[in-house]
C-alpha cells in the first residue's frame, strides 16, 4: 500500500510503500535495486521503478517521473494517494556497488529520474562506508525540475567531507560553464581532467537517457576505467525489431515446458515472432514481467533443457549468463525442445 505520495521537483512524484510485517524478507532490498509495480484493475500495466530510499530508511520508496503519454507514470503523478493499493514485486536488480571496509571513491552520473538508483547508492555509502567518498554528476533541466534537492542537500550538508555533489542545467544559466549544458563527451572530459581524475574510480555508475550512458562509458573507457568498474542501468531502450544473427535459426515449431511455483506447464510454439513470454501470456500464464524490451530482468528464468536465442539485452550480467538465466520477453526456441524454469532464476 502506498502510504505516501509526495511531490519531487516539477513533474515527479515519490512513494513510500508499506511493506506486511510478514513480507519483510521477501521486501528487503540492496540499493540501487528496482520494484515492479502494477496499477490496480490492469494486468498489463507494470512498469519498474528503481528505490531511492536506503536500507536504513527503514521505508521502501520509488520515484516516478511523468512522461508525456505515459500510462503508469501520468496516473501515479496525477491519480494515485496515499492509501491505495498497489501490487508489487519483490526486489530485483544488480545495479548494485560493492562495499568494503577499505575506502573506496564511487562516482555516480545521473541524469533526470535516473537519480533515483543513485541516491539509494549514495545514501548507503556514505553511511555505512565511512572512510570512502562518493561523487555525483547529476544533470537536468533546470534546478526546479531536481528531483530529491531536498535529499540531496542534505547528504551535502551532512557529509562535508566525504560526498561531492556537482549538478549540471542544460537550461538554466550557471555561474560556472561547467555545469551549463548537456552532460556530453566534452564535459565529462572536463569533469575527468578537473575534478575525478580516473585513477581514483573505483565504481562509477551511469544512469539516464541512453544516449548519454553510451557518451559517459565511452569517455570512460578512453580514459582507461576498465569495463568492471563501470556499472550501468537502462530505464528503457529504443524501440528496435529483433535481431537474429544469420547463424541462428528460430525454431517456428518447438515445445516449452515452463516451471512456475512447481507446477509444469507444457506450450506449443509455431509463431517464431512471439517471444516465449508473450507465448506464455497468450495461453494465460500469470508470468512477472515489466518492460518486455530487455531491460529490466524481471522475466528472468533458467533454461533446464535446450536452447534459445535472446534478441537483446540489457539486464543480465556474464555471469547470469554462464548460469543459463534469460529473458523470457526477448527468448525464442532454437531448438526442438526448452525447458525454463522461473524457479530458479
Amino acid at each position: 500500500m502506498a502510504n505516501e505520495v509526495r511531490a519531487e521537483g516539477e513533474d515527479a512524484v515519490s512513494i513510500a510503500f508499506t511493506v506486511p510485517p510478514a513480507l519483510a524478507t521477501t521486501f528487503r532490498y540492496t540499493p540501487g535495486q528496482y520494484l515492479t509495480v502494477r496499477q490496480p484493475g490492469s494486468d498489463d500495466l507494470r512498469r519498474s521503478y528503481s528505490l531511492c530510499s536506503a536500507p536504513s530508511d527503514h521505508e521502501m520508496r520509488i520515484g516516478v517521473r511523468e512522461i508525456p503519454g505515459g500510462a503508469f507514470s501520468t496516473w501515479a503523478n496525477r491519480s494515485l494517494t496515499a492509501g491505495m493499493a498497489l501490487e508489487c514485486l519483490p526486489p530485483e536488480g544488480n545495479f548494485c556497488p560493492t562495499i568494503t571496509r577499505s575506502a573506496k571513491h564511487y562516482v555516480l552520473f545521473a541524469v533526470g529520474s535516473g537519480i533515483t538508483p543513485c541516491l539509494s547508492i549514495a545514501k548507503t555509502v556514505l553511511l555505512t562506508a565511512p572512510t570512502s567518498q562518493v561523487t555525483l554528476v547529476y544533470g537536468n533541466r533546470r534546478a526546479s525540475s531536481t528531483m530529491f534537492r531536498e535529499d540531496l542537500e542534505d547528504l551535502k550538508n551532512r557529509y562535508l567531507d566525504r560526498f561531492a555533489l556537482h549538478c549540471v542545467f542544460s537550461r538554466e544559466a550557471a555561474e560556472i560553464d561547467l555545469y551549463h549544458g548537456r552532460i556530453d563527451a566534452a564535459r565529462v572530459q572536463r569533469f575527468l581532467e578537473r575534478l575525478i581524475p580516473p585513477p581514483t574510480i573505483d565504481e562509477v555508475f551511469l544512469c539516464g537517457p541512453n544516449q548519454m550512458l553510451e557518451t559517459v562509458e565511452a569517455v570512460l573507457v578512453d580514459a582507461d576505467v576498465t569495463a568492471e568498474k563501470i556499472h550501468i542501468e537502462r530505464f528503457g531502450v529504443d524501440d528496435l525489431a529483433p535481431v537474429v544473427r544469420p547463424e541462428i535459426v528460430l525454431k517456428s515449431d518447438a515445445t516449452v515446458t515452463l516451471i512456475v511455483d512447481g507446477a509444469h506447464r507444457e506450450l506449443r510454439l509455431t509463431d517464431d515472432t512471439l517471444s516465449i513470454l508473450d507465448a506464455a501470456r497468450a495461453a494465460g500464464l500469470d508470468l512477472p514481467f515489466s518492460c518486455k524490451s530487455g531491460v529490466c530482468a524481471t522475466c528472468r528464468a533458467r533454461v533446464l533443457e535446450g536452447e534459445v536465442h535472446m534478441a537483446r539485452n540489457f539486464g543480465l550480467l556474464k555471469s547470469d549468463l554462464a548460469a543459463g538465466i534469460v529473458l523470457t520477453c526477448q527468448a525464442r526456441p532454437i531448438t526442438e525442445r526448452v525447458v525454463l524454469s522461473f524457479d530458479e532464476r
